[in-house]
């Protein structure tokens, strides 16, 4: 009878505390305790091969010594020791941003946290003038299409067209990273024409690519045909 009054109890209890209820009976040891900051940085933008000090401060519930495991997605590295509640990182070549993630485990259980980094590109934005091609032969008066490919990683903050030196137009950062212009020829850019835009990102680096064009003068009756 004692047997069946215990199972009855268990089931009980598994009802009425759901699985959280049931983890704690028979797994009750505690996870470690972060602190509700996370993981703190010594700066949270760096330039590459900067470094980084990262920590976390834990406690463990249970009687024992705290594990710290770290780690990084992409390149980067941590200076060894990298196990304590305190590492050096160093940023990587490439920019763009990383995470940090820290395990913090006790015997039993475990709990993790993660910040990200914003690693600066020192290099320039990439520019691609897709259209016109190079080499396109228009007249004079035509209104020529421009699109243009601007990338960083840090994002490209404006990107501007200029037709033989002078500007023609300005756009501001595109989510796409496609960027297009439109403008007419004149007199002034009859036979090679050269057309360029320029891309800033937020670090002040400018990019550009160029294509130079040919324009022929409009001749009435002759480019009428």
């Amino acid at each position: 009878m004692k047997q069946y009054l215990n199972i009855f109890l268990l089931i009980v209890i598994i009802v009425f505390t759901g699985c959280k209820g049931i983890d704690s009976i028979f797994n009750p040891y505690k996870a470690p305790e972060l602190d509700e900051k996370g993981i703190e940085v010594s700066k949270d933008s760096v330039f590459p091969r900067d470094t980084v000090i990262a920590s976390i401060k834990a406690t463990n519930p249970e009687d024992g010594p705290l594990y710290y495991e770290w780690s990084t997605t992409g390149n980067g590295w941590f200076i060894a020791p990298a196990d304590k509640d305190t590492v050096r990182w160093i940023a990587p070549l490439e920019g763009g941003t990383y995470t940090i993630t820290v395990k913090v485990s006790n015997e039993e259980k475990q709990k993790d946290a993660s910040k990200d980094i914003l690693v600066n590109n020192v290099k320039e934005p990439l520019v691609n003038i897709i259209k016109p091609e190079n080499g396109t032969f228009f007249i004079q008066y035509e209104e020529i299409n421009v699109e243009a490919y601007a990338y960083h990683n840090n994002d490209v903050t404006t990107v501007r067209l200029f037709v033989n030196g002078k500007q023609y137009g300005e756009k501001d950062y595109r989510g796409d990273n496609t960027y297009k212009f439109k403008f007419e020829t004149d007199s002034t850019m009859v036979g090679t024409t050269t057309i360029k835009v320029e891309a800033d990102n937020t670090l002040g680096k400018t990019g550009a690519d160029s294509v130079t064009i040919n324009v022929e003068e409009f001749i009435p009756g002759k480019n009428e045909n």
